[in-house]
């Protein structure tokens, strides 16, 4: 894997997809919201050009939607979400199942470093940004398997997962210390060898979040 690059290492286009996601992620442009591309250009200091690519690749992986006067912040249904985290168990369940044997203790570290820094988000009251963090675990054990289609794939659908968690946290500010102790349970079923506690934490995790969406029948990612 490449180091990220800084935001001044960027092209216009990236820099402009770099920032309109995170600016998506963390909830500060919120679900339907229109995006306009002049505010945006001017926000960062470069031109609208890029701006109209970024949104093109926005639309592509699922976080904005294009419509007859431009693009908007996409407003996931229950049953967009529902979709996604049925073929979210599907691939995360087999991509745990191809690192289970490649777990050494060095990756457990890892992992637990992981853990480590969302706690320290969620302990400075940034839930989000904590759950975001821990994200990476699930990135880390797909990577593991050594599978590149199913991490492709994975990494296809990580924005919208974390579009998912966003709004979650938003309405069950205590959502982000429980994903903290489901993670943690999924990091420590690995360290033990278990297989079928990597199943159950796994499982038990995604579906928590998606019985929580599905339980707010307004919908939680319609602004």
């Amino acid at each position: 894997m490449t180091a990220p690059q800084t935001d001044a290492a960027l092209d216009g286009p990236a820099r402009a997809y770099q920032f309109i996601r995170e600016q998506i992620l963390t909830r500060a442009y919120l679900p339907g919201q229109r995006l306009r591309g002049q505010e945006i250009a001017q926000a960062i200091g470069i031109s609208r050009t890029p701006i109209r690519e970024a949104l093109g690749l926005l639309e592509e992986n699922g976080l904005v939607h294009k419509t007859d006067w431009g693009f908007v912040v996409r407003a996931m249904t229950l049953a967009d979400v529902e979709d996604l985290f049925k073929v979210r168990e599907v691939l995360e369940l087999e991509a745990a199942r191809e690192a289970r044997t490649r777990v050494d203790d060095e990756w457990i570290g890892a992992l637990r470093a992981i853990l480590g820094r969302a706690r320290q988000l969620l302990e400075a009251g940034r839930g989000i940004e904590s759950i975001r963090a821990s994200r990476a675990i699930h990135m880390s054990i797909a990577e593991r398997g050594g599978n590149k289609y199913l991490h492709k794939m994975l990494k296809s659908i990580d924005d919208q997962v974390q579009m998912v968690g966003a709004a979650l946290v938003h309405k069950y500010p205590r959502r982000s210390a429980e994903v903290l102790e489901e993670n943690g349970a999924i990091v420590e079923a690995f360290a033990r060898g278990d297989g079928a506690a990597i199943t159950s934490a796994i499982r038990t995790h995604i579906r928590r979040s998606l019985r929580l969406h599905l339980s707010n029948r307004e919908g939680l990612l319609s602004g």
